[in-house]
């Protein structure tokens, strides 16, 4: 059986690489090295790197998540790499939507930092539990910026 594998990265905007080696460089070597480090178990890289430069991993409608979505339905990938899961995306509900097209197409999902690998059981439980945790901090977060603007109104006013 081929195997090919990809590796997706979100990219935010990454101000702190003067040196040209910056946090999304770091991830995708991660990547790279799994990768590399799975060839004996049948891994083959492909030579496509799904990324989206710039944008937020808050949506799906990204240019490179949507061309690892239609080579996916074309069959050409069995294993997507990420480096963390919030690199894919940052809402349960979305998530939930990728790892259903995933497994209709029978693609595993493989987080390098995460220890998750979706095709077993334990992985499919620990990517829920992880991405419940995410939704449940992104709203804990949410809440206190609210309250924070609610009592900076109420002290100065409207």
């Amino acid at each position: 059986m081929r195997l090919d594998e990809v590796t997706h990265r979100s990219i935010s905007v990454d101000g702190g690489d003067k040196d040209g080696f910056g946090s999304t460089d770091a991830q995708f070597m991660a990547c790279h090295e799994l990768i590399t480090s799975q060839l004996r178990q049948g891994w083959q890289p492909i030579k496509r790197l799904y990324e989206d430069k710039g944008e937020s991993g808050s949506h799906l409608g990204r240019p490179g998540l949507q061309s690892l979505l239609e080579d996916i339905r074309c069959g050409l990938v069995d294993i997507v790499v990420v480096h963390r899961l919030d690199r894919l995306t940052r809402h349960l509900r979305d998530l939930q939507e990728l790892v259903t097209i995933f497994e209709h197409h029978a693609v595993a999902l493989v987080c390098v930092t995460q220890s998750i690998d979706t095709a077993n059981s334990h992985g499919r439980l620990a990517i829920n539990l992880l991405t419940s945790f995410a939704q449940f901090e992104r709203e804990l977060i949410g809440e206190r910026i609210r309250d924070q603007t609610g009592a900076r109104i109420r002290r100065t006013g409207p």
